[in-house]
């Protein structure tokens, strides 16, 4: 699939539709990264995320802010339009967002004082209050990786464990409260773009650590089908006939037979 997605030219028109709702230490709007994101009835969520309010990271040397601010935004008929604001428990970002029956659930992340194992989920009332409980705490901590739900257990796709960097799958039991851990193809990964289609999950690109640190992009991706419980290796993701990273990119599946990764790169 990866291959397929440089085969077709889609006409892409981008229009600004509003300004997020984050301000830099002058008050200015500043844009957020890693944030939990998705989509309740007609109303986009974002939640949480992080960025740098006060200053270059390296050339004012501030250090990254993480937030618990939640935004709702009623998107219907092509509006953008805030409607109501909330807070998280505690400040996160860098965790994975499942759309579920009652509202979005909010896994992992991390914050300035590390990773975390909570499973949150964000609910909307009738008069679009954002409501937060806790769904079921992990095995371990979790963060930077892909999650989703199927048949009632929630699958976590490599990401930091325990601040490490895995090619692991956990396979989370609700009823059991436990992991059951399979082997992901190809290297240690974070900060990949991903996406499901039908049964299967599909993860692209990311980021590789290394046991001695060094870290690199990636060009593989690979499927991984719900019901069979098996990994496929797709075609190297490449542009214009060279490798090409997407890492810390998003994925959007625009069908059963093309996906769009927006953002991220080498």
């Amino acid at each position: 699939m990866a291959k397929d997605l440089y085969k077709q030219t889609f006409d892409l028109q981008w229009q600004k539709v509003a300004e997020l709702e984050s301000k830099d230490s002058q008050g200015k709007p500043i844009g957020l990264s890693a944030m939990f994101t998705g989509i309740i009835d007609h109303y986009l969520v974002i939640a949480g995320g992080a960025n740098f309010p006060n200053g270059h990271p390296v050339f004012d040397k501030a250090n990254k802010v993480f937030h618990s601010d939640v935004y709702v935004y009623d998107i219907q008929n092509g509006a953008f339009d805030l409607v109501a604001q909330g807070q998280l428990p505690i400040a996160q970002a860098y965790g994975a967002t499942i759309k579920t029956e009652n509202g979005l659930w909010l896994v992992g992340g991390k914050n300035e004082n590390g990773d975390m194992n909570v499973v949150l989920e964000l609910t909307l009332d009738r008069q679009l209050q954002v409501h937060t409980r806790q769904i079921t705490t992990l095995p371990f901590t979790w963060s930077n990786g892909a999650a989703d739900i199927f048949n009632n257990e929630l699958y976590l796709f490599a990401g930091s464990w325990d601040g490490k960097a895995q090619a692991q799958m956990c396979r989370y039991s609700f009823s059991k409260s436990a992991c059951e851990v399979t082997s992901i193809p190809g290297l240690p990964r974070v900060q990949f773009a991903s996406t499901r289609i039908a049964n299967k999950f599909y993860i692209f690109s990311g980021i590789a650590q290394t046991p001695n640190g060094t870290s690199h992009v990636l060009t593989d991706s690979y499927s991984f089908d719900f019901e069979q419980l098996n990994w496929q290796a797709l075609s190297e993701i490449t542009f214009s006939g060279k490798p090409f990273s997407v890492a810390g990119g998003s994925a959007l599946a625009l069908d059963d037979q093309h996906v769009l990764i927006l953002g991220g790169g080498e």
